[in-house]
């Protein structure tokens, strides 16, 4: 099986990824990110308060917040290895957790969860990526979705979606995606927009390519079915993905470590 595996785009005005500068569409890369430190002992899940009791309101002198988001993990590691954790509001902000894949939260990944937790942005000297870091003190399942059992133990695939008006609605998240391999891009120098045909007419999805990149990921196969797993943005209200990688036909792993 052809893999590609290029960094995942993901376009935020406040974000950076960590992904190499291959590509105009994401903001600039970070420098090789430590992880970001846990204040005292946040970070940890903690044993929720008993009935009655307080939940605290401080955790080493930083302000807990409470706060409704979905769990998304990078399927595709980016430049310098990023690989996040994120949490997802429904208003749309973001905060990364780790910069690595959090085996414990496997089960949470495309899930709703109220979470409890306090900033945790680095200092302004370290290397970090350029997004809202908090640490986690507690987490748990919402909308009465039962946690899987056993726990899982590998990252979840990314979840097909079949037609540009659903990939509308799951703005920064990870998806998979059959489309028709586009002709190589022609009528722009350096990145050009290309179009996806969503295979069953399910609508247009857009990429961008150089030439080079256009090579790795579809010579060959142009007209044909091909399976794309990136990371979901809107533009002008527009689906847009990040090829993070491409699969010859239709491939439930692709883009899989």
């Amino acid at each position: 099986m052809m893999l590609r595996l290029l960094c995942a785009t993901f376009v935020s005005a406040a974000l950076a990824t960590g992904c190499p500068a291959t590509s105009p569409h994401p903001a600039p890369a970070a420098v090789e990110p430590a992880a970001p430190p846990a204040p005292g002992d946040a970070g940890r899940r903690k044993t929720p308060p008993a009935p009655g009791q307080v939940a605290p309101t401080t955790v080493d002198g930083k302000t807990v917040e409470r706060f409704v988001a979905t769990v998304e993990i990078d399927r595709v590691p980016g430049g310098k290895r990023f690989q996040g954790t994120w949490l997802i509001r429904d208003d749309g902000r973001i905060h990364v957790v780790s910069y690595r894949p959090k085996p414990e939260w496997f089960g949470f990944v495309g899930k709703r969860v109220m979470v409890a937790a306090v900033d945790n942005n680095p200092p302004a000297h370290a290397q970090q990526i350029g997004a809202d870091h908090v640490a986690v003190i507690d987490i748990k399942l919402v909308d009465n979705v039962p946690a899987p059992s056993p726990a899982l133990s590998t990252l979840p695939a990314a979840p097909w979606v079949a037609t540009a008006d659903a990939l509308a609605k799951l703005e920064h998240r990870w998806v998979s995606v059959a489309v028709l391999a586009p002709p190589q891009p022609t009528a722009c120098d350096g990145w050009c927009d290309v179009a996806l045909t969503l295979d069953g007419g399910g609508g247009i999805v857009t990429t961008r390519e150089s030439a080079s990149t256009w090579e790795r990921s579809f010579k060959g196969h142009v007209g044909e079915l091909v399976t794309v797993v990136g990371r979901v943005s809107l533009e002008a209200g527009k689906p847009f993905i990040g090829t993070a990688a491409v699969c010859p036909g239709r491939v439930e792993t692709c883009g899989a470590r």
